[in-house]
């Protein structure tokens, strides 16, 4: 009767440092370097937009083309009414100007209260990505990757570049496709280069031709 008695006791006890264990080695703690919402190294990268339901606004975007090799970088924008934006950047100018349009225009800066003026994130759908948000890590498409999720939205992160590969909500879902940059070394624009130039001699107080 004892023994029943000490086995009723003991049975428990093992199973819940089972349990323990079992969820301490399932833990994973969140990446020290958290998620940069910025595309790193030369890479050509297709951006693609899925909505489960017509977005209210028009037009809308529905696939971006970016490369950037170095510090310059191409992005052309397509749009739901069937047009398209250029936008380039060089380190941190942004410079952005309709498909054929000889305009340029230079991309404002957005404001944050640590770090003063920098560059706008490059996907605003994964504004939202925290520490707090991190939930773990999976395997997609023979990828580790952080899966970060609030609310009804969920985001996947390359483990080791650290790129987007996938994000879900409920108004619309995200696909990150990787490839080589094919072009050797993208080169500025020439209206580009001049628009510079003419920002430099207005902010040294000289002439703007």
């Amino acid at each position: 009767m004892k023994k029943i008695f000490l086995l009723c006791l003991i049975i428990p006890i093992v199973l819940h440092l089972q349990s323990v264990t079992i969820q301490a080695q399932s833990k994973v703690d969140a990446p020290s370097v958290l998620y940069h919402n910025e595309i790193k190294g030369d890479v050509h990268l297709i951006v693609g937009y899925t909505y489960k339901s017509t977005p209210s606004t028009s037009p809308f975007l529905k696939k971006v083309d970016i490369v950037q090799t170095g510090e310059i970088r191409r992005d052309i924008k397509f749009y739901s009414n069937n047009t398209s934006t250029e936008e380039w950047r060089s380190g941190n100018t942004r410079f952005a100007s309709p498909t054929g349009n000889s305009d340029v225009i230079i991309v404002n800066y957005v404001t944050d209260d640590n770090q003063g003026y920098h560059d706008a994130v490059d996907f605003t759908e994964l504004s939202w990505i925290t520490k707090e948000s991190f939930r773990g890590i999976k395997e997609h498409e023979n990828k580790k990757c952080y899966i970060y999720q609030l609310d009804d939205l969920s985001a996947l992160i390359d483990e080791t570049t650290l790129n987007p590969v996938a994000f879900e909500s409920k108004s619309m879902s995200v696909a990150y496709t990787y490839s080589n940059a094919t072009e050797k070394s993208l080169q500025l624009p020439e209206k580009y280069l001049k628009k510079i130039q003419q920002n430099r001699r207005a902010n040294a107080g000289g002439p703007i031709e």
